[in-house]
This record gives C-alpha cells, structure tokens and sequence, in this order.
C-alpha cells in the first residue's frame, strides 16, 4: 500500500507542522518502474490518498494548477514530516513534482508526502 499526505505548508519551511491542514490540491499517479503498472488519483480525496499496489518499485508524480500551488522544499528534516516529491516541470497550467524511486514489499507500506504553499499575487 501506498499512502499520501497533501498539506498546505503555510510557513514555507517543507515541514508538515501541527495547525497545517490537508488540502485537495489536484492528481497523484503511483507509476511502476518494473513493468507498467499505474494507480493513482484525482482532486477529491481529503488530502490523503492510499493505494494497495502489487511489491514492485515506483514512483510517485503529482500534479498542481501553477495558479494555485507551488511545491515545498523537499526532504528538509524528518521523512515522516517532510515533503517527498521534488518538481520535474512547469508550464502555464500545471507543475508536476515526483518522488525518487521506492520500493512497496509484498503486505508492506510506503508514505509519501507533498508540501504546498498556496501561490499569492506575484507568486
């Protein structure tokens, strides 16, 4: 299994702090390396997300509106409070962010988490 954590990371610091809630920010995709297994997500789902995926290696992506979210600075202390996933790309719509690869065992899991600062005027 897999499980993801969405929050709004309202002091910038890349730490999922006590006060700083959940968000539904857009889509996540748990994306195998081994074959082309993919699972994953979209908009609704009260910032957390869980997946039971077969043992295999993967990768997650998300992905956010440009004028809403920006990520958080990733793996800045603890990774069971900081955010995994480091941002590939940008356009005018959509940033996409991923994690580096990680292994689900068979009857095991895996979190992963995804800091965000709301985009301001000016962002």
């Amino acid at each position: 299994m897999i499980t993801t954590h969405f929050w709004n990371d309202l002091n910038a610091d890349g730490l999922w702090e006590q006060g700083e809630p959940t968000v539904d920010p857009g889509s996540i995709t748990f994306n195998s390396i081994d074959d082309q297994d993919q699972y994953g997500a979209a908009n609704t789902f009260n910032g957390v997300y869980s997946e039971t995926v077969v043992a295999e290696t993967y990768y997650a992506e998300v992905q956010v509106r440009t004028n809403q979210w920006q990520f958080t600075k990733p793996n800045a202390g603890d990774d069971s409070i900081d955010s995994d996933f480091t941002q590939t790309s940008e356009n005018t719509y959509y940033r996409t962010a991923r994690t580096e690869p990680f292994v689900v065992d068979a009857n095991g899991s895996v979190t992963v988490d995804v800091g965000l600062v709301a985009v301001t005027a000016g962002s």
